[in-house]
């Protein structure tokens, strides 16, 4: 029975300072009962890991807002992954190729026309191949 109930199962482990979102529970909130659950968050975060405890829990530093317990079972923890932002390959006016560097999209918002430009032209071109 153990070995088909381990398949199932996700190996978790968190570090020390590892972000996490944690599962959400709204029937554990008063003013939350009369909200439908489909408009309601499943997960809430991110937050910080501050310590394992024991072998399957952690304690989270959460938003004090939410005024809930900071210790969670792992199967409540999921790992937080940051959106990557776009980057956009700049060349130096004066120096050669080689000193290029690659540059967050956000940062280029001096050049924001040429790059909705370029990003208009390389769909009309994907869109004709």
């Amino acid at each position: 029975m153990k070995k088909w109930a381990d398949n199932k199962r996700r190996h978790l482990d968190f570090e020390e300072g590892d972000m996490v979102i944690v599962k959400f529970f709204p029937h554990r909130f008063k003013n939350l009962k009369n909200v439908h659950k489909g408009l309601l968050r499943r997960y809430e975060g991110p937050f910080p890991i501050v310590k394992r405890i024991g072998k399957v829990a952690y304690k989270v530093e959460v938003a004090s807002h939410l005024e809930i317990h900071p210790v969670f079972h792992v199967s409540q923890l999921k790992a937080f992954h940051e959106d990557k932002e776009d980057e956009q390959r700049k060349e130096w006016r004066n120096l050669p190729e080689s000193e290029a560097t690659w540059e967050k999209e956000l940062t280029l918002w001096k050049n924001k026309d040429l790059i909705e430009a370029f990003h208009h032209e390389d769909a009309t071109r994907a869109s004709r191949a």
